[in-house]
C-alpha cells in the first residue's frame, strides 16, 4: 500500500489503477488501505461511483480504515453534504487525533463553512505536531491574508521561509 499511496502524491492515478487495480493483499488491513488508495485514484480521475465502491470495499475489509473513511468524507463534501463529511472526519479524529489527512480535511471543511478562525487553529495544531509541514504553513498564510491579519501572515511567511528556503 505504501508504494501505491505514494503514487497519489504525484498525479499517477491511472498508472496506480493499472499496476494495483486487481492486487489483493494478505492481510485485511493492508487490503483495506490499498482499496482506499484505489478509491482516491478513482476520485482524482472523476470516477465517483468507482471511488465509492473502492472505499466501501476497503471498509468491508477493515471497518475503521481512516483513509477510506476520509475518502467517503470527500465524496460527501463533493455532494455538498458538509455536515456528513465533518461527522466522518470527526470520527477519524476521535480515533486518531494526529491524523494529518483528517486534520487537513477538517480545516478545509471549516473554511467552506466560513469558520476561518477554527481552521486557523487546526493549521496551528498541524504546525505544532509537524513544524516542517509546508502545506500547513502555506494554508495558514493564506487564511491570515484572507482574514486581513497581515502581521500574522508575515510571521507565518517568515516561518515558512525557514522550513523551505528554496521555495519562492
Amino acid at each position: 500500500p505504501r508504494v501505491a499511496r505514494s503514487m497519489l502524491d504525484v498525479p499517477q492515478g491511472q498508472q496506480l489503477l493499472e499496476e494495483f487495480g486487481d492486487t489483493r493483499l494478505a492481510t485485511k488491513e493492508a487490503g483495506a488501505e490499498l482499496g482506499a488508495v484505489r478509491g482516491y485514484a478513482y476520485l482524482s480521475s472523476g470516477k465517483l461511483e468507482k471511488a465509492q465502491e473502492s472505499f466501501a470495499d476497503a471498509l468491508g475489509l477493515f471497518p475503521n480504515q481512516p483513509f477510506a473513511l476520509l475518502g467517503q468524507a470527500r465524496l460527501a463534501a463533493g455532494k455538498k453534504d458538509f455536515v456528513g463529511a465533518a461527522k466522518i472526519v470527526d470520527e477519524v479524529l476521535v480515533a486518531s487525533p494526529r491524523n494529518m489527512d483528517a486534520l487537513f480535511l477538517k480545516a478545509e471543511l471549516l473554511v467552506v463553512a466560513s469558520e476561518k478562525s477554527s481552521a486557523i487553529k487546526i493549521y496551528d495544531n498541524i504546525i505544532a505536531i509537524r513544524p516542517d509541514n509546508f502545506r500547513a504553513h502555506t494554508n495558514r498564510v493564506s487564511l491570515s491574508l484572507m482574514s486581513d491579519d497581515l502581521v500574522t501572515a508575515e510571521t507565518q511567511l517568515g516561518a515558512l521561509k525557514k522550513i523551505a528556503p528554496q521555495n519562492p
